[in-house]
């Protein structure tokens, strides 16, 4: 079967703490794996895990995508910030993907903490992963609660992560 899938694992919160996110299911060697992270202050930053390497164009410093190819005996990596304080909630999932090429550009972005709705520029995304067996993937963050998550038209939500945890 070559449909491309992308499976999550479960996320992971903390406040103002290092965080590992859950592996997701049937993890085989070679796939592409990705770990997004981020932390409520824009003033802290995300720390790279041993073994990953960040993503291209995938840090705007409080929130970060890093990638790597997945091993036989893959484990959940510990996601580490600096410059949080208390209430500074944490957060960090990972998604595995299958029968795609590896992400080597992502773009992460805008930062908006307290905007009603999120801008994702699907053309800009698609036009940097216009390759055989890519594909484009958006990751956004928000500050504080929302009631609902619209992806973009003909796109699929993957996970859907969110927490009452810190501030």
């Amino acid at each position: 079967d070559d449909t491309i899938t992308v499976t999550a694992g479960t996320a992971a919160h903390g406040d103002n703490a290092a965080v590992t996110p859950g592996l997701p299911a049937g993890i085989v060697a070679g796939e592409s794996l990705l770990l997004f992270a981020a932390i409520r202050n824009t003033a802290a930053t995300v720390n790279t895990p041993a073994g990953w390497t960040i993503a291209v164009g995938g840090s705007v410093g409080h929130m970060m995508v890093f990638t790597r190819t997945a091993t036989a005996a893959e484990v959940a990596p510990t996601v580490t910030f600096s410059g949080g304080a208390a209430g500074d909630t944490t957060s960090a999932v990972m998604t595995r993907i299958e029968n795609a090429r590896p992400v080597h550009t992502t773009r992460v972005g805008p930062s908006n903490p307290s905007a009603q709705d999120i801008p994702i520029d699907v053309i800009d995304l698609l036009s940097t992963t216009n390759v055989d067996r890519q594909i484009a993937i958006a990751c956004a963050w928000k500050q504080d609660d929302y009631t609902s998550v619209a992806p973009p038209a003909g796109w699929t939500e993957v996970i859907e992560a969110s927490t009452i945890t810190g501030n």
